[in-house]
């Protein structure tokens, strides 16, 4: 799914088992999700910015005020929309 985020933060993996993670802001929330090497590259330059990116959203049912819902949460970055 595509969606407009702004790029608040991307931070480098501390060591070789860590991961690099980056940090997104859009409209209803905000995600810290791990991001590969060729990511991390390519938003690094970004930060502060606003980008249009594609995500892997996870569809999740909660209960919202007795009622079941269904939300989708972004589990992976899969690149930027140009």
């Amino acid at each position: 799914m595509t969606i407009p985020v702004s790029v608040v933060s991307v931070k480098a993996a501390k060591d070789a088992k860590s991961s690099n993670y980056a940090d997104f802001l859009f409209i209803g929330g905000s995600i810290s999700i791990p991001v590969d090497q060729a990511a991390f590259d390519t938003l690094k330059p970004l930060e502060g910015s606003e980008v249009l990116a594609s995500f892997q959203m996870k569809p999740s049912g909660i209960a919202r005020f007795g009622r079941s819902v269904s939300i989708f949460e972004a589990v992976k970055f899969l690149g930027l929309v140009k």
